[in-house]
């Protein structure tokens, strides 16, 4: 998410866009075994339009602490970047 934004441009109203060559840019990590528990639980978020924190919450686990050993120090930074990046998107200002 924090590269979609850092690779990503924004325009009035905040709407972020990758064009097909930003988005052939971005890293996305590939997952060895994804259990059939946790796919049905993404698909079910997805699927119930849960809050994308959550959706996040989820996928960090799996993606940046099973699979990729990052510490959760780590990956409270990512995400406290990711939403600095969308602040200033949306243009909020955050105190």
């Amino acid at each position: 998410m924090v590269l979609a934004e850092l690779k990503g441009r924004f325009y009035g109203g905040g709407v972020l866009e990758l064009t097909p060559s930003e988005f052939k840019s971005l890293k996305v990590p590939y997952i060895k075994k994804l259990s059939k528990a946790n796919f049905q639980k993404l698909k079910d978020m997805i699927e119930n339009n849960s809050q994308l924190a959550n959706i996040l919450d989820f996928t960090d686990r799996i993606i940046l602490q099973d699979e990729m050993g990052f510490a959760d120090k780590d990956i409270k930074k990512l995400r406290l970047i990711h939403k600095s990046l969308v602040n200033r998107r949306l243009k909020k200002k955050v105190l």
